[in-house]
């Protein structure tokens, strides 16, 4: 399907029409929510790798997109992606009054 360089999956398919991007185990259709990668109502799998955020990922040609399912016959491997790299080496300590 066409889509516009730099949207996430997540707008491409909202804009071909398409909400329903994965069945919870109890069989409700689930979709964009949050759309910023906290809630996982709208996990896909792409390119076989199941669990990704279709509000976080970014179209590129040739993916394939596919509607996440919550069983292990799904054939799709993985967990949901992390949104940023975990980090390297040890996190600095800061000392603070408050923290939020």
């Amino acid at each position: 399907m066409p889509a516009i360089e730099g949207e996430t999956v997540a707008a491409a398919l909202t804009a071909a029409g398409i909400a329903a991007l994965r069945r919870s185990r109890s069989g409700d259709a689930r979709g964009v929510f949050c759309g910023m990668g906290v809630c996982f109502e709208c996990l896909v799998t792409v390119d076989g790798r199941a669990g990704q955020r279709a509000c976080m990922t970014r179209v590129r040609d040739g993916m394939v997109v596919a509607a996440h399912r919550e069983d292990a016959s799904s054939g799709a491997t993985g967990e949901a992606a992390p949104l940023v790299p975990p980090p390297s080496g040890r996190l600095p300590e800061v000392d603070c009054d408050l923290l939020i």
